[in-house]
């Protein structure tokens, strides 16, 4: 039986504070391969597929296959997050919460498996059912499909659920699967698509999502 609600969360930006850790290994890796790679050029990429960050290698003369230069990067990425999972304000409290109030929730990321599975197995216990990664899917975020499909997983209804973002390009993904969007404003100020917006996770609370989920009067 398929549920009328839950949560899809995104994960860098949004739960951890990874972008810088994504930021510096991409300029590192650029540079042991010779690319001119800046601050500046990563920020372009945030939120996007590690595709499109290779493709962009590639273009500028790196000698790798694109598929070989993203699992470079994110597995180096996934390393030092598992060492020491970056958890920002307030999410480990409100995963807590939503697990004691059994709201149905997932991941939601253009990451990798393996760049989620420790933030999954560091999460409060029974917070996060699972985790879509679009390196399973056909399509990455800004597409609809990776949120479209958390959705499915879930058993929830896309409208009337909600979904937590940090990013335009994921901000992109939630709206056109017909989602709320939450925004996260880590490093971005929120779009005109937002329904809320706040600095950090600390500023929700599981009476402002089960009120907006309509189940507590």
């Amino acid at each position: 039986m398929k549920l009328q609600h839950g949560i899809l969360f995104d994960m860098d930006g949004t739960l951890i504070e990874s972008e810088d850790i994504w930021q510096r290994t991409e300029i590192e890796v650029a540079r042991e391969l010779g690319v001119h790679w800046t601050l500046e050029d990563s920020l372009q990429f945030v939120g996007s597929s590690m595709m499109l960050w290779a493709n962009e290698m590639i273009s500028r003369g790196a000698k790798l296959a694109p598929d070989e230069l993203g699992a470079l990067v994110s597995r180096r990425v996934a390393e030092e997050v598992a060492a020491d999972i970056p958890w920002l304000p307030g999410a480990q409290q409100l995963l807590s919460d939503i697990a004691a109030a059994g709201i149905p929730a997932a991941i939601v990321t253009n990451a990798a498996p393996w760049n989620v599975q420790p933030v999954l197995d560091a999460a409060p216990k029974g917070a996060l059912q699972f985790a879509v990664s679009a390196y399973e899917l056909e399509n990455a975020k800004p597409h609809p499909e990776p949120y479209l499909v958390g959705a499915q997983r879930l058993g929830i209804e896309a409208a009337g659920s909600i979904a937590m973002e940090d990013s335009l390009t994921g901000a992109a993904s939630v709206t056109a699967a017909g989602i709320p969007l939450w925004f996260v404003e880590t490093h971005s100020p929120a779009p005109e698509t937002a329904e809320r917006s706040f600095a950090d996770l600390s500023a929700v609370s599981v009476d402002d999502l089960l009120s907006r989920l309509g189940r507590i009067s």
